[in-house]
């Protein structure tokens, strides 16, 4: 395999580590609330407000 062919999953897997860390020491409710509110109507703005508070 070529190294540039690995780069892609590299990025996927830390992907997956990351979200899967923040859902252990957060709650799921950390990653599904901010999308659930921006598909409610919730500006930019008030996500990046939101998103700090957490």
């Amino acid at each position: 395999m070529k190294p540039s062919a690995v780069m892609p999953w590299s990025a996927a897997a830390l992907t997956i580590v990351s979200a899967l860390a923040q859902m252990g020491q957060f709650g799921i409710g950390f990653i599904v609330m901010p999308v659930w509110l921006a598909h409610q109507g919730l500006d930019t703005q008030r996500a990046g407000l939101f998103a700090a508070s957490q």
